[in-house]
């Protein structure tokens, strides 16, 4: 073709076109692509030329491991879910490599591993993926976050959101819940309830009451039972109360013997102190300068000294007191 060319005008097909003289163009998607590209000279001369690109298709990496937690040595499955590729290069973020298909690694110290995969087709293609592994010692940690109350019909039902803040799955927990002046409700929850999870739980037990009675408190208890020990206990219970006003509930048991427990609310933080008397008013026990927190409380007297009798019991907070009368018959 006679003169200088001026012009390029390039078919790419599916993948759009260009006037480029030397074009770029790019896709994601193996395959055959035609092109067809027409030049022109200065002369009005025109020439056309056909051939084909061939995109190896990339191969999606994928992987995951299998536990992504546990306790050292933690044994981990690597299951692999890579599409296209043949060949593999693992680092599992503990100076460790691997080239097979599907390893498995044990990891022998407490970290957080960061693995890496890179898949590699047979025409060379690459893609990676990440994932992490949390190597940790065990703590088993259940935590009653909110508790709720509800009546109707004459009927109360107690619920729970309960938290799984420990690292390991828990499966067994005794759930008890009680309410003022009521017997003890015990419930097995044995789900699975995986680290970080949160269960909405619902009393499948209920309380039946005067229509003119609304308890004063309410508290909602979850131990887990599978024979690993809580790590925190002070979290496994939580109490409500219905109103802010500095209130006696109950001391139980009542009868009592060596012991007895004080539920009380008080309407903000401060110094409470419980006094028990006999019935010429003489101080037979007492707790003093104990520090109380806005809202439910619960603290115990030490009665092991004390004879049988009828003695009336004081609570006391701030210039307000409040009082009821208990029984030791042994």
């Amino acid at each position: 073709m006679s003169g200088s060319l001026i012009s390029w005008n390039w078919d790419f097909g599916i993948l759009g076109g260009s006037t480029s003289q030397n074009p770029v163009i790019s896709t994601s998607v193996g395959g055959t692509y035609p092109v067809i590209l027409t030049v022109t000279s200065n002369e009005g001369c025109s020439a056309t030329a056909t051939g084909s690109i061939v995109v190896f298709a990339q191969p999606v990496a994928a992987f995951v491991p299998d536990p992504i937690f546990g306790s050292p040595p933690l044994t981990v499955n690597f299951i692999n879910n890579t599409l296209g590729g043949i060949n593999y290069e693992w680092t599992f973020g503990d100076g460790s490599i691997s080239s097979t298909t599907t390893p498995t690694h044990v990891y022998q110290d407490t970290g957080n591993y960061n693995i890496t995969m890179i898949a590699i087709s047979a025409e060379g293609c690459r893609d990676t993926a990440y994932s992490t592994v949390s190597v940790l010692i065990p703590k088993m940690d259940i935590q009653v976050r909110k508790i709720g109350i509800t009546q109707l019909n004459g009927l109360v039902r107690l619920s729970a959101e309960i938290v799984n803040v420990g690292n390991v799955v828990v499966n067994e927990i005794a759930i008890t819940g009680v309410i003022e002046n009521g017997s003890v409700l015990v419930e097995e929850y044995n789900g699975t309830l995986a680290p970080g999870q949160l269960l909405n739980y619902n009393f499948i037990s209920s309380y039946e009451i005067d229509g003119n009675f609304s308890p004063g408190y309410y508290c909602v208890e979850a131990i887990n039972t599978s024979g690993t020990q809580d790590v925190n206990l002070a979290n496994n219970k939580k109490c409500a109360v219905a109103n802010s006003d500095f209130e006696l509930f109950t001391a139980y048991p009542n009868p009592f013997d060596s012991e007895l427990q004080v539920n009380f609310n008080i309407g903000s933080d401060g110094i409470y102190e419980v006094k028990l008397y006999d019935q010429t008013g003489k101080l037979v026990a007492n707790t003093t300068d104990n520090k109380g927190l806005r809202g439910f409380n619960s603290t115990k007297l030490d009665t092991r000294s004390v004879s049988k009798g009828t003695y009336n019991l004081v609570l006391i907070f701030r210039d307000e007191q409040r009082s009821i009368t208990t029984l030791k018959i042994k």
